[in-house]
């Protein structure tokens, strides 16, 4: 549909001659509906009064005495366009383009003028008599043809001033709103429509920004912007989908490798991805499949086992030895691998820094599967003193023990938080989040636990979670900053270095939001921290580590870079002020849920990219804190199903944002 300038018409006019003179009572437009594609006004010349038909754009009039109007042909729109017998139809293009459309327009004898497809005689004496404006406008001559000029709040049409609906259309404050001539059962109508500038899009009478900018589906698709939801102020919210080319598959923005297309595993077996190393310490996802029981995985295939030698045709990767154990075949890995299914993968290095909050799982063992195919090197866990040890001297390790031999022994490097006091421990007996009432009952659980889970490979410990609250008698720790200094950091300190004195030992797991008043903890946030490093505080760790979650926006024009890593910096001035500079800095929780009513798991994705792909750069490239990261979490557990941050869901369905972290955790950064 074309639009028209607000002051100019561009509809078709229909003169339809009476044979004679109207009796004056008479409406020369009674009856007259102009085939529901116009509309029909009459106008006087001299002594004569004519009806007109408006039509809309792609219909022209019939010969009179019809007051009609008739759709043009498309093949040919001056097939049946006459000008009223005052002129031809030729056709015109609107610009000079290769394919720009032809259009019909009526070339008219002298004496008339062109509007739309009719000819119209001229008034000698004055073409403008008779006509209202609809009695919001006045009526001019514009060479020498009638034209309405229209008060503000209305705009022209044909001879008559109508409403503006334009008026109050903002298009978001991007865009111009435009007139444009449309039909209706009532006849010809203007309508507003945005016109908007590069960036967004047109969307109803809006602007919203295109969310496909920058968006190049990883080289392997195209962009469309789809409808999401209506921000509060009722403008339109696009966000961003990938339509992937063959051989990739659509996650959030990207486009990512359907490695296990075609992967059948023999019919043995399911196909799932899977990490390895070069010889260059890079990382690459590769397919493997998991076998089912009594078949081991040879490349893409699943191969049944022989029973009479169970370990024939078992290679163990290339990097081991298969042995029988109670009959059953399993791998014996090479030094710097470690068995999964009858596979031996490699281990990443410790100095590999993306991690997560760990899931552990008795039952269900093919999640470690998914955790190393995400090239997680990582894992934080918890050494609960209030279930380790619920009564004075009633220690229960086996729970702790299960959980941290199913990390190591598939070659997790595993970081082991240590905290909650049992309630007979604690200074008001409150379980816990208590203070405990003795710092050396403290210091002797810390030297117990390093000195028995370094045994075990473990060998970074991390001195309680989040002990700065937001508000009294809330959140993980009940005292103050100087409690935590002399009661949990340097007893805590001095335990874990008699348990395993090479052992690293972190600290105060701070949750850094510094947008909390300065009430709520003392001083603050900042001031919380400075208070727990002064006082020979800061001596008392090996590394700092840090909780950030940064409270942004779901939409796509936030940057979760810039917000995470601003706070880093704010840190680091800190530990700048006590000359512990050098230390190593972590980040041992962030992460974003996949929320009711904000983030759908696309904005869960599109923040691990950016955040990782930062990351890569940031400590890869530059060798800038932080040394290492944490997400929260693996898995959902149900619990708070308004608000999941797993990257899995509860059933182990992967999220979007499982994929985008298989492909970003690693020195080079996203694809």
């Amino acid at each position: 549909m074309k639009r028209a300038p607000r002051t100019t018409a561009r509809l078709v006019w229909l003169l339809a001659a009476l044979s004679c003179g109207p009796d004056p009572g008479d409406d020369p437009c009674a009856g007259a509906d102009c085939s529901g594609r116009g509309r029909c006004t009459s106008l006087s010349l001299g002594s004569e009064t004519f009806a007109f038909c408006a039509c809309a754009e792609g219909y022209h009039p019939l010969r009179p005495p019809e007051l009609a109007c008739e759709a043009n042909d498309p093949a040919d729109p001056c097939l049946g366009v006459d000008c009223l017998g005052r002129g031809r139809c030729v056709l015109v293009s609107d610009s000079d383009g290769p394919v720009s459309p032809r259009r019909p327009v009526c070339e008219c004898e002298p004496g008339t003028h062109p509007a739309g497809l009719a000819c119209l005689p001229d008034d000698p004496a004055d073409a403008c008599r008779g006509v209202t404006c609809s009695g919001h406008g006045a009526c001019e001559l514009r060479d020498r043809r009638p034209a309405c000029s229209c008060e503000p709040g209305f705009a022209a049409l044909s001879l008559e001033c109508l409403p503006d609906p334009c008026a109050h259309v903002a298009c978001s404050g991007r865009g111009t709103c435009e007139l444009v001539e449309s039909a209706s059962t009532d006849g010809a109508v203007l309508t507003a429509a945005c016109d908007c500038p590069p960036g967004s899009l047109a969307r109803g009478l809006a602007c919203p920004l295109d969310p496909c900018a920058g968006v190049s589906c990883s080289g392997h698709g195209t962009c469309l912007a789809v409808d999401a939801s209506l921000a509060e102020d009722g403008e339109p919210v696009l966000r961003a989908a990938c339509v992937c080319e063959p051989g990739f598959v659509a996650e959030g923005e990207l486009c990512l490798p359907d490695l296990c297309a075609g992967v059948a595993c023999s019919g043995h077996g399911t196909c799932h991805l899977e990490r390895a190393l070069d010889s260059g310490g890079r990382t690459a996802v590769l397919a493997a499949c998991v076998c089912d029981p009594g078949f081991h995985a040879q490349g893409q295939e699943c191969l049944e086992n022989d029973p009479g030698d169970a370990c024939r045709g078992v290679s163990c990767s290339g990097h081991g030895d298969c042995r029988l154990e109670d009959g059953a075949p399993a791998c014996e890995c090479d030094p710097g691998y470690v068995p999964e299914q009858l596979q031996c993968l490699p281990v990443l290095p410790a100095s590999w820094p993306f991690g997560i909050n760990g899931y552990y799982s008795a039952q269900n063992t093919e999640i470690y599967g998914q955790m190393r195919a995400a090239n997680i090197g990582w894992v934080r866990l918890t050494a609960s003193w209030m279930d380790i040890e619920p009564n004075d001297g009633d220690l229960h390790w086996a729970q702790t023990d299960a959980m941290v031999d199913a990390y190591v022994l598939r070659g997790f490097h595993v970081y082991l938080s240590i905290g909650n006091t049992p309630a007979w421990a604690a200074r008001d007996h409150q379980a816990f989040r208590g203070v405990p009432a003795d710092p050396d009952e403290w210091m002797s659980f810390v030297r117990r636990v390093t000195d028995r889970y370094s045994e075990r490979g473990v060998f970074h410990y991390g001195l309680w979670n989040e002990p700065a609250r937001s508000h009294p008698g809330q959140g993980f720790f009940d005292g103050t900053a100087a409690d935590y200094r002399e009661v949990i950091l340097k007893p805590g300190y001095a335990g874990a270095k008699s348990g395993c004195p090479d052992c690293l030992v972190f600290g105060p797991e701070h949750y850094v939001n510094w947008d909390w008043p300065d009430g709520a903890c003392s001083l603050g946030q900042r001031g919380w921290l400075r208070r727990v490093l002064q006082d020979g505080g800061a001596a008392h760790l090996d590394g700092l580590s840090i909780h950030i979650y940064a409270d942004v926006s779901c939409g796509h024009a936030h940057s979760v870079p810039a917000t995470i890593f601003s706070r880093v910096d704010d840190v680091l001035g800190v530990m700048d002020e006590f000359g512990i500079r050098a230390k190593p800095l972590w980040i041992t929780e962030t992460g974003w849920p996949v929320r009711d009513g904000g983030c759908d798991q696309g904005d869960q994705a599109r923040k691990y990219w950016e955040h990782l792909d930062e990351l890569a750069g940031r400590f890869f490239v530059r060798g800038y804190p932080p040394e290492k990261i944490f997400f929260y979490t693996f898995q959902d557990d149900g619990r708070s199903p308004q608000e999941q941050y797993g990257l899995l869901e509860e059933d182990r369905t992967p999220k979007q944002a499982y994929y985008v972290y298989s492909s970003c955790a690693r020195p080079e950064g996203c694809p």
